[in-house]
């Protein structure tokens, strides 16, 4: 039986979900491709954060850190064994290792706290953006530039659990963008309701296109693909309370930083309310020469 036989690809919960084999060991039941043909990255994220919550009770995850190792490959389950490193009255954390074919896929290390009362403070969005509403859909770009898309032979994928919308997206799509620097709209394509489910997908959501500002002023977005070769390293997350997963989240993203191979990205992540919620940073190998 395929692995996705019973996932619908749009419900983002169901995905995350994890079997439990006892032993403090999980497995995967469903598989979510990048454009690549492997498993997306989000995925093992999410996942990897997913075996370490069933091992607290009422604490929401707080931070994540994951070191990609080798690509998962489509259509065989990965195996998560989740092992304890610090259980305190205030936090708890765990190391999670993913493996697949006897591979090691992601080693993460995640951490959870009890929610609690201290001192607050809080970034806001401190520049005027469109509205998510107001930017294109992907159906609109890619009817919107059919001929140019069809020339290059590219697409505008637009993975089946979210929904994503451009900032002013021909500063990018079709040039190289003046900065290191790309903004953008994402939510799930379903409301999620429970608090930790609306962490985990944000967690998965998080890797969604994340490190494109590195490339940005030196290819445009349309056929970079064909010409650098791109992979994620490791990925960090810090979760600023619960965001709301089930609305649209803004990813503010650049780039400080691209040398030797490798590309360094940071972003911060707002609600719509233009609350602080999270932030982001990832490292990439960026195989390439710019023109």
């Amino acid at each position: 039986m395929s692995m996705n036989e019973s996932w619908d690809q749009v419900d983002l919960p169901a995905l995350l979900q994890l079997d439990s084999l006892g032993d403090g060991c999980f497995r995967s039941r469903f598989c979510d491709l990048n454009l690549q043909g492997r498993v997306y990255g989000g995925q093992l994220l999410g996942q990897a954060a997913s075996a370490a919550a069933a091992y607290v009770d009422g604490r929401m995850p707080t931070y994540l850190h994951g070191l990609f190792l080798k690509g998962a490959v489509a259509g065989h389950p990965i195996e998560y064994r989740v092992e304890r490193l610090q259980e305190g009255k205030r936090f708890s954390s765990f190391q999670v290792r993913g493996t697949q074919l006897d591979r090691p896929v992601i080693d993460a290390h995640v951490s959870f706290q009890v929610e609690e009362e201290g001192i607050e403070h809080g970034e806001r969005l401190q520049t005027a953006v469109p509205q998510p509403l107001e930017c294109p859909t992907m159906g609109m770009l890619e009817k919107t530039y059919a001929q140019i898309l069809t020339e290059a032979n590219y697409r505008l994928m637009e993975k089946n659990t979210l929904e994503a919308r451009f900032i002013n997206p021909e500063d990018f799509l079709f040039k190289p963008a003046d900065l290191p620097r790309v903004a953008y709209w994402v939510r799930p394509r379903r409301q999620i309701a429970d608090g930790l489910q609306r962490c985990l997908a944000t967690i998965y959501l998080s890797d969604y296109f994340f490190g494109f500002c590195i490339m940005a002023p030196h290819r445009p977005m349309v056929g970079a693909r064909d010409e650098i070769y791109v992979a994620s390293l490791n990925h960090s997350i810090w979760l600023h309370g619960q965001p709301r997963a089930d609305e649209w989240l803004l990813f503010m993203n650049e780039s400080p930083h691209a040398k030797s191979g490798r590309g360094l990205a940071y972003g911060k992540v707002y609600g719509e309310d233009g609350r602080l919620v999270a932030s982001v940073t990832q490292e990439m190998s960026v195989v390439g020469k710019a023109p």
